[in-house]
């Protein structure tokens, strides 16, 4: 609803920092980004979504 910055990263099931996906300012209205995950192995992952007023992480099954 709302301009903001957002930043969102995946990690590894042990809680590593696997990639960095977004880290910018974001107009108001629906957004994509493309996550390339040919170098990652099969398996658990999480995405953290860090906007300005709250935190959400929530875990995706990786699978090629």
């Amino acid at each position: 609803p709302k301009s903001t910055f957002v930043k969102i990263e995946i990690y590894s099931s042990l809680g590593q920092k696997v990639v960095e996906l977004a880290n910018n300012n974001y107009l108001a209205g629906s957004h994509a980004i493309e996550f390339n995950a040919n170098l990652l192995a099969t398996g658990v992952y999480f995405y953290k979504l860090t906007p300005p007023d709250f935190e959400k992480t929530r875990k995706m099954l990786l699978i090629k």
